[in-house]
């Protein structure tokens, strides 16, 4: 059993949420070219107040930045619910 389910068995009522550091810290990696305009970006949206304004600014910065094939934004979007303060909010962390 990993950690994550042996907590939320024992705290039912827990949120799992990942470091935005962390996710942040694999930026250098992922992109080769204009890294900073792209962390800029995603770190405005991120402290936006709603999820409707988030989802319509992930959008736009994936289609201004053409990432839409991009493997590492395809596997971060899904996980937006974990990482993104617009979907924390609500949630003692």
């Amino acid at each position: 059993m990993c950690l994550k389910e042996a907590i939320a068995g024992e705290m039912p009522t827990t949120k799992h949420a990942l470091c935005i550091w962390m996710v942040v810290g694999k930026f250098p990696s992922w992109f080769n070219a204009g890294l900073g305009d792209w962390k800029a970006e995603s770190h405005r949206l991120c402290h936006l107040e709603s999820v409707e304004e988030f989802e319509l600014g992930w959008r736009d910065m994936v289609n201004s930045f053409g990432l839409h094939t991009n493997i590492h934004i395809n596997n971060l979007n899904p996980l937006r619910s974990l990482w993104s303060l617009p979907y924390l909010r609500s949630h003692f962390l």
